[in-house]
């Protein structure tokens, strides 16, 4: 369960449109992951797009060991959608790896791209 609470955590960071929330989630986030996420919370308000919906439309989690050290494989897929005239929808699909230090569950690996309609 601690491993799902983690991957929500970024998702909800994402919601906050708060890139300083997912690199306290993601501490190893990329300047450039960073940076496109900044570019797409400032679209909001602006070039006629009043809000940003992001929902979880799947998270599959598959604890591959157990105990400290433990690590977990995990699948999300996040629906954006732009609440502009055109209702504009995109798709992020993040897969990545996430290890047990015996009391807390850390991003190790974090691979994301927006997702073929």
């Amino acid at each position: 369960r601690g491993a799902e609470i983690a991957v929500q955590s970024y998702v909800d960071a994402i919601r906050a449109r708060s890139v300083d929330q997912m690199r306290r989630v993601y501490p190893s986030l990329s300047a450039a992951v960073a940076n496109d996420w900044k570019t797409q919370f400032a679209m909001v308000g602006h070039d006629g797009i009043d809000g940003l919906s992001v929902a979880l439309t799947d998270m599959k989690v598959t604890p591959a060991t157990s105990g400290a050290g433990a690590t977990a494989q995990f699948t999300v897929k996040l629906t954006l959608q732009q609440h502009d005239c055109e209702r504009q929808t995109s798709a992020i699909l993040m897969r990545g790896t996430l290890r047990y230090d015996g009391a807390t569950w850390h991003f190790e690996l974090l691979d994301q791209q927006r997702a073929a309609r």
